[in-house]
């Protein structure tokens, strides 16, 4: 059986990135992390008046903590700081004496407003194990905004310069500790979660941290395209052989060029 060329794989890649981007999915629970979207605003409503709930029963709880701006130099402009949100439900939680654990997720490029029920990993699986549960929003996004607004977040490069990675998981691993302190947790094990790009966090804040989390569970997080571990197209090698299995090969490629031109007047729309 023939592959596709480069050129088609970059055409289906970006068709379906269109696809995501812009049509709205369906409801989707991913098996990682248990990962529920809403697939109308009807739902989107519920969801938010669902987790409003859950929040006015005082299961999850609002904080804010006092975030150092950068991590990793001694300019007076670094000891800068903002409030950085996150959220914690110690409804399960076998307590500080009994060594129980924490379980945190990493928000990604994202807010958290609906983080708790969204993951169903971390609520399904606290009572089993009498689990803390933190959730902590990223910095530049919901309410964790540097400068006091993302207009002045935005405005130039060094503003924006702090908005990296490495950054973030340092926010982390600050918030980790304090809130290990704040509960006299410092027994507690804790595993860190994240989907995607917080999954690509939770691996690296592993790596990088591996004196504040025991383990990661990273879902769906693409770091093996780094370096050249993995293919770069194997992704959308396989989404393109499941349209070949699901359809035959006309059907396949009428897909494929039907996308491609809607995604080509999106691109034109936009730029004009």
């Amino acid at each position: 059986m023939k592959t596709l060329s480069q050129p088609t794989l970059l055409i289906l890649s970006l068709s379906l990135l269109f696809l995501t981007l812009h049509f709205p999915p369906t409801q989707a629970k991913f098996a990682g992390l248990g990962i529920h979207r809403p697939n109308s605003p009807k739902q989107a409503r519920q969801l938010a008046a669902s987790a409003a709930h859950d929040d006015e029963s005082g299961d999850f709880v609002t904080f804010y903590y006092n975030q150092t701006l950068d991590h990793f130099n001694y300019k007076p402009e670094s000891y800068t700081t903002f409030r950085q949100r996150y959220i914690v439900n110690v409804k399960h939680w076998g307590g500080a004496d009994t060594n129980a654990p924490i379980l945190v997720y990493f928000g990604p490029e994202d807010r958290i407003d609906y983080a708790w029920t969204d993951i169903g990993f971390l609520t399904e699986n606290a009572p089993h194990f009498k689990a803390l549960l933190l959730y902590i929003e990223h910095r530049y996004y919901g309410e964790s905004v540097p400068f006091g607004s993302w207009e002045k977040a935005s405005r130039n490069a060094t503003s924006l310069g702090y908005l990296n990675s490495a950054q973030a998981i340092a926010d982390y691993a600050a918030i980790i500790l304090h809130v290990k302190q704040t509960y006299s947790a410092k027994n507690s094990p804790v595993i860190v979660v994240g989907g995607s790009y917080g999954g690509m966090l939770a691996s690296w804040f592993r790596l990088k941290y591996p004196h504040v989390a025991i383990g990661a569970l990273a879902s769906s997080a693409p770091i093996l395209y780094f370096d050249g571990v993995a293919p770069g197209d194997g992704y959308y090698s396989v989404v393109t052989k499941d349209f070949k299995v699901t359809s035959n090969r006309s059907n396949t490629k009428s897909v494929i060029i039907s996308v491609s031109h809607a995604h080509f007047r999106y691109i034109c729309n936009v730029t004009s």
